[in-house]
């Protein structure tokens, strides 16, 4: 059965991921987010059977970040995405600034700037076991070049 995705999803922190207010990823460091599917009535959506993806793409739809996907409460909607530590130090980003303009530093060394990040494009599906697919969740993600403070 399809999830209701027209109630609100929040992760444990209360902010919304919707374009513009997504996650940062830094470099060096694990991400975890943990989300919470409700009903448009505030009741949890049960993920039983349910198995997710996620993957977080440049612009030009390369994928940088597959990320893990646990379903860590079925009954009560929560499902946490994962990148290890050894992911995001693994890469380097491209850098663009707050603005979206593009700056290629002379090396990754160089980079101090903290404003400066790669925009990324997160696809979080869902799959019921009986090949409904949804993109429950899609956004944009900033990718530091440094570890956060």
């Amino acid at each position: 059965m399809p999830l209701d995705l027209s109630s609100a999803l929040y992760d444990y922190t209360g902010e919304y991921d919707r374009p513009g207010y997504g996650p940062e990823i830094y470099k060096g460091a694990t991400y975890s987010r943990v989300y919470l599917f409700q009903k448009a009535d505030g009741t949890a959506e049960d993920l039983s059977g349910y198995t997710g993806t996620c993957n977080f793409n440049d612009d030009g739809g390369t994928t940088v970040f597959t990320s893990t996907v646990t379903i860590t409460d079925a009954a009560g909607g929560e499902v946490t995405v994962e990148i290890p530590a050894t992911a995001t130090a693994a890469v380097t980003p491209v850098f663009g600034t707050s603005s979206g303009s593009i700056c290629s530093p002379a090396s990754f060394e160089s980079f101090t700037d903290p404003s400066e990040y790669q925009e990324l494009v997160f696809d979080l599906f869902m799959d019921d076991g009986s090949g409904t697919i949804q993109n429950a969740v899609k956004g944009k993600a900033r990718f530091f070049g440094s570890t956060h403070a």
